[in-house]
């Protein structure tokens, strides 16, 4: 009768693991060694060759899958921004407004915390974007187009608007801008100074955005619900 269990291995007696599972790993360590890579040489001085030996692969295995350093970088680039949307939608999910403000500054605390060379390794890719001789277009069009936190910024700042929780006597556009400039400008200063309180600033951020877009009646209705809570403890 024939076995349906995988093949095992002549020398270590382990089960054999099907391709896709071998090209899951393959992948996982050379985009890995990649961002490591990234963060100690850079952009331009990274090399395929020397991503080949961090990662224990070819170097002709490199090329072939991902055509070249453009590729590897634009494959980078799609893995940081699907773990940094798996940390979005853990701590923002479904809120809006204010709330989603909040929480969002909460996301990138936390995803510098847990990932802090891949968030140093796209924020390099996200320079490209500023440079007009950029050789790597597809690179730069999956960064530009998902690390925008003013986009969604503008979505959750019309829609507090809308249903009272922030002041309607604000342009949305703007203040979305303002927000992005400010979260993209603490990640670069951490970048220059990884010693810098980025905990800290983030949580001082949200006070400010509290301060400054709360509606008169969401901070009347959030001190009763404090004081509330403070006298049920008490």
């Amino acid at each position: 009768m024939p076995s349906h269990t995988a093949s095992a291995d002549l020398v270590t007696g382990r089960p054999r693991r099907r391709q896709h599972e071998r090209s899951a790993e393959s992948d996982r360590r050379i985009v890995s060694a990649a961002i490591q890579a990234l963060n100690e040489r850079g952009i331009n001085e990274l090399k395929i060759s020397d991503v080949a030996q961090r990662a224990g692969y070819s170097q002709p295995l490199i090329v072939q899958r991902y055509g070249g350093k453009a590729g590897l970088l634009a494959r980078v680039s799609a893995v940081i921004t699907e773990n940094w949307q798996d940390v979005y939608e853990r701590v923002v999910g479904n809120l809006s407004g204010l709330p989603a403000l909040c929480a969002s500054v909460d996301a990138h605390s936390e995803f510098i915390a847990e990932r802090p060379k891949e968030v140093r390794a796209i924020y390099l890719l996200h320079m490209l974007a500023l440079d007009a001789s950029d050789e790597y277009p597809a690179t730069v069009q999956t960064v530009t187009q998902t690390h925008r936190p003013g986009a969604r910024a503008k979505t959750w700042i019309a829609a507090g608007m809308k249903d009272g929780s922030i002041r309607s006597d604000i342009n949305a556009k703007i203040e979305a801008e303002m927000f992005a400039a400010l979260i993209i400008g603490l990640v670069y200063s951490w970048m220059a100074n990884p010693k810098l309180p980025i905990r800290t600033l983030h949580a001082r951020v949200k006070e400010e955005l509290i301060e400054h877009l709360e509606s008169q009646s969401a901070k009347m209705a959030r001190q009763r619900a404090n004081k509330k809570r403070k006298n049920a403890q008490a």
